[in-house]
């Protein structure tokens, strides 16, 4: 493998990795539900249906394991140049993710859906929860570069050649 296929690749993983650990972070804690596509376009109404917190559980525990698989067989697949390993298995999950999240109504509110108003207070804290989000997300992808290139870098001036 050439230094600069070993540089494309490292910031490849690094581009698609960073980023869905940061987002599978958020989604754990339970937040972020006006990222998960079909959720962000109900009304609220139709929102109110859903359980948003086990919802973006689910969808981290998803994004975790696509990232550590990402994350261990990606580098393997590289190096021993059997990238259709990693593929199939992601492409698995995936397939499994999506099938799992689709069945079962597990993220239907059980009983009556009972619409609760929130206090201004509430609606200030959650305003000011996801600017702090926004703000970090920003943060985080514009500092990302300033740290993968480098490292990119001085992986690929240290490889095997």
């Amino acid at each position: 493998m050439s230094t600069a296929e070993f540089v494309s690749h490292a910031l490849l993983w690094g581009v698609v990795v960073i980023p869905l650990l940061v987002m599978s972070i958020v989604f754990l804690k339970g937040y972020g539900a006006d990222w998960i596509a079909g959720f962000n376009t109900m009304d609220k109404g139709e929102q109110k249906k859903y359980d948003q917190r086990t919802l973006c559980r689910f969808m981290g525990k998803f994004l975790l394991v696509l990232t550590l698989a990402m994350m261990i067989l990606f580098p393997v697949g590289i190096y021993a140049e059997i990238m259709w390993l990693p593929l199939c298995v992601l492409t698995i999950i995936m397939i499994g993710g999506i099938v799992y999240a689709n069945t079962g109504n597990r993220f239907h509110v059980q009983g009556e859906v009972v619409v609760v108003e929130e206090t201004a207070s509430e609606k200030i804290a959650r305003e000011k929860r996801e600017r702090y989000a926004v703000i970090a997300v920003g943060i985080v992808i514009t500092l990302f570069p300033l740290i993968v290139i480098p490292i990119a870098i001085l992986l690929a001036l240290f490889a095997p050649r």
